[in-house]
């Protein structure tokens, strides 16, 4: 059996190293605030905006080859046992950023859109590269 050990694989090129473009890997992931805009740690992503309560745009570094790619994401809301639910389809797409939207499913209090409590609002972005 041969085992392989490397510390970077350098592009053929020999400039830099290898770029995923064309395989599974996740090529943008976030995890940062849903009360405001700063990254804990990314991947891929240039900045978060804040569109309004419970609604984040994340734009990438490096653009998609088209905007059909696979988008999850996710979040939690600590200061009650209420549920949390997420979206992103009612939104276009671009190749340069990534809309998505939190809020409670139902509760007594009500629904609707609110800012995650918990600073842990994330995003795993699947594609090619452009």
């Amino acid at each position: 059996m041969s085992e392989l050990k490397v510390d970077t694989i350098t592009a053929s090129d020999g400039t830099s190293p290898v770029t995923l473009t064309k395989q599974s890997a996740a090529k943008a992931w976030s995890h940062y605030s849903g009360t405001g805009t700063t990254f804990n740690n990314s991947l891929n992503l240039s900045s978060a905006v804040d569109n309004d309560t419970g609604d984040y745009s994340a734009n990438f570094s490096s653009s998609f080859s088209d905007a059909y790619y696979s988008a999850t994401n996710g979040s939690a809301e600590s200061s009650t046992a209420r549920g949390i639910f997420l979206t992103g389809s009612d939104f276009s797409h671009t190749t340069s950023s990534y809309r998505h939207q939190y809020g409670l499913s139902s509760n007594a209090a009500g629904s609707g859109l609110i800012d995650s409590d918990i600073n842990n609002v994330q995003i795993t972005v699947h594609g090619d590269l452009a």
